[in-house]
């Protein structure tokens, strides 16, 4: 990881709403957030979405940390 900067939440979202868009696109992302923690070097990530055909909105939660 870098040095965390008011760019990186904006940056992330942009990135992960393209790979979900081109990479899988059987899924509605309803909202993303994201939680930069600069005392734990990691990103929280939080993706709502629904998968077509249906109503039911699904939650996935994901830690991003850096590895050694």
């Amino acid at each position: 990881f870098d040095l965390s900067t008011p760019m990186l939440p904006i940056m992330l979202r942009k990135a992960l709403e393209d790979l979900i868009r081109n990479y899988e696109p059987r899924v509605n992302t309803t909202q993303i957030d994201i939680n930069v923690s600069d005392d734990n070097n990691s990103v929280y990530v939080t993706i709502w979405f629904t998968i077509l055909n249906t109503i039911t909105p699904v939650k996935l939660d994901l830690v991003l940390e850096r590895t050694r």
